[in-house]
């Protein structure tokens, strides 16, 4: 840095104008998904979009530190998986502002498409009992940070948490150490399956859960919802036709 003070200042303004717009570009990020696309792309624009979700949620991880409110992930219609490689306990990792119901074309954050046709599914093999135990993961203590987290516009189905201790837990969305930071919003839980909380279970949580859909989920106790030590506001949402042994609705 010392040799750079000593340059004359002709110089210092050309490098000034390299450097600024690398960082500059790091800001305000959007991460662009569609199941359509080809593999390889880099996810910079809806042409050159990510074909796999999990690779805009890493992506959007490793740079999470550098931008940590302003990475969007966009996806359009279309079913996305977890894993198509046998491996249950993982779902998708969420840390992220992640949109769906768009139609792959949109250049502002209002979608054109339909929630219900963007879709998070566990059915990663024909046998349900090798479905996904979540559909996706999330816990600020296992590198969430600081970020505000949006779930905003999916169906989320097709969740089998039917293992022991935490993988019997949220076939849905499984929800460890997360504040009012994390908001569900727009979303369809259906069909999926638990020991606790069919749909969502909540550990320590207390996220924003609005304008969501509950419908045809099954656990053992909290067919729906199953919350421990956890006191989520939710707000203009719909349960039904859930069952449980205990709290076909809410555990």
């Amino acid at each position: 840095m010392g040799s750079v003070l000593l340059m004359p200042n002709s110089l210092r303004k050309v490098i000034i104008l390299i450097i600024v717009p690398s960082i500059s570009s790091l800001w305000g990020k959007t991460i662009f998904v569609d199941d359509n696309a080809p593999e390889g792309g880099d996810g910079t624009s809806w042409a050159s979009a990510h074909k796999y979700l999990q690779d805009a949620l890493a992506g959007a991880l490793a740079a999470s530190s550098n931008t940590p409110d302003e990475i969007e992930i966009w996806v359009a219609e279309g079913t996305y998986k977890p894993s198509a490689n046998g491996f249950r306990v993982g779902g998708f990792f969420g840390y992220s502002k992640i949109s769906g119901g768009f139609k792959g074309y949109e250049k502002t954050r209002n979608p054109e498409g339909d929630f219900n046709k963007t879709i998070l599914s566990g059915a990663i093999d024909a046998n349900s009992s090798h479905w996904c135990q979540h559909v996706l993961v999330a816990g600020y203590s296992n590198g969430g940070g600081a970020n505000q987290v949006l779930i905003d516009g999916f169906r989320i189905t097709n969740g089998n948490a039917d293992g022991s201790e935490d993988e019997g837990k949220g076939g849905g969305i499984f929800l460890q150490n997360c504040d009012s930071r994390f908001v569900i919003r727009n979303c369809i839980f259906e069909h999926n399956f638990a020991d606790e909380g069919g749909a969502i279970h909540l550990h320590n949580s207390n996220p924003l859960i609005e304008n969501c859909i509950f419908k045809n989920n099954d656990a053992a106790k909290g067919g729906a919802i199953y919350m421990k030590k956890s006191s989520p506001e939710i707000r203009n949402c719909s349960l039904s036709h859930n069952t449980a042994f205990n709290g076909g609705g809410i555990y």
